[in-house]
């Protein structure tokens, strides 16, 4: 009798499994489309009419790396695109990671000119830019001798 209870017992919780693997199938399968999914073209976007946008903020992050003596061709579209914008009083944030591969080096250090060279492509880009431009560091920026290496980039930029 007790053979047959376990094994009573086995067939059950194999069956509980079993419902539990198709109740998960068929969970993933009914959020399945067969066909592709694209938004309608012909449909514009709703913007409120009477209201402008007071202030713009440009994000650019991951600019520090740009060859030497020019700019990376993501630098130059943007300086490009701000020519036909209108600029004053509003914001371009560089998020970090602004001088690759280990931030700001010493003055003297081997690899300092090309330090410079990405933050100047950077200021070349945003030189007619009629607003604020702010550099946060990024964590490429803390692998150079950590507050020291910031404190380079920061008297740089200023």
């Amino acid at each position: 009798m007790v053979q047959q209870v376990n094994f009573t017992l086995i067939q059950t919780m194999d069956l509980k499994k079993f419902l539990f693997l198709i109740s998960i199938i068929l969970f993933i399968s009914s959020c399945a489309t067969y066909s592709p999914q694209f938004k309608k073209l012909d449909t514009e976007p709703i913007y409120p009419s009477q209201k402008t946008i007071e202030k713009t903020f440009f994000l650019v992050g991951d600019a520090g790396l740009s060859p030497m003596d020019s700019m990376s061709d993501a630098l130059a579209t943007f300086r490009n695109y701000l020519k036909n914008e209108k600029t004053a009083d509003n914001y371009t944030l560089f998020l970090g990671d602004n001088i690759y591969p280990a931030g700001m080096d010493p003055i003297g250090h081997p690899r300092r000119k090309m330090s410079e060279n990405m933050i100047d492509a950077q200021h070349k880009a945003v030189k007619d830019f009629d607003g604020t431009v702010i550099f946060i560091p990024g964590n490429h920026e803390w692998y150079n001798d950590g507050v020291w290496g910031v404190a380079r980039e920061e008297n740089y930029v200023e």
